[in-house]
């Protein structure tokens, strides 16, 4: 079995969850994973895998830039996923990916899995509501509006229901 994991840590990755069970011991069993993520800072040439391909992507600029650099990287790696060479779509930790690998599995039809290990828009509306407006009107809201109430919406009614 051969699956296309899209993650949030970038590669190489010392997360054990990743690393030691996608990395080294799902694939002693046949498990393979092709990694989609970024190439961590400061590592150049090839990241080492042991799970299967590192798709990586560098990016580089301000936040923003690499926010929507990764983004597009995830979409258009998930969207053009051949059906022949991939048996499932994995998506960790991103609700709004995994809306994009929701989309791509039902267009190829392949089984679609959602890995939670954090409540992550939990997590956004509780550090939103002990920052308060200490931080500001921004630091505030992204975290309260996008991350929070807009992932906890995307995860629990269109992600999760029919992963």
């Amino acid at each position: 079995m051969r699956l296309l994991f899209a993650t949030i840590e970038p590669c190489p990755t010392f997360r054990p969850d990743v690393a030691t069970l996608f990395g080294k011991f799902l694939p002693r069993l046949g498990v393979t994973s092709d990694l989609v993520t970024e190439r961590a800072p400061g590592v150049a040439g090839e990241a080492s895998w042991g799970g299967g391909e590192a798709l990586l992507i560098s990016s580089r600029g301000s936040r923003p830039r690499r926010s929507a650099e990764k983004f597009a990287h995830y979409a258009l790696t998930l969207l053009r996923a051949d059906r022949a060479k991939y048996q499932a779509i994995q998506v960790r930790d991103m609700p709004l990916v995994a809306l994009l690998g929701l989309l791509a599995a039902r267009l190829k039809r392949l089984p679609f899995f959602y890995w939670m290990s954090f409540p992550a828009p939990e997590g956004q509306l509780m550090l939103a509501r002990e920052r308060g407006l200490s931080a500001g009107l921004i630091r505030f809201l992204f975290p309260l509006l996008w991350r929070g109430w807009m992932h906890l919406f995307l995860l629990y009614r269109i992600v999760l229901p029919r992963a």
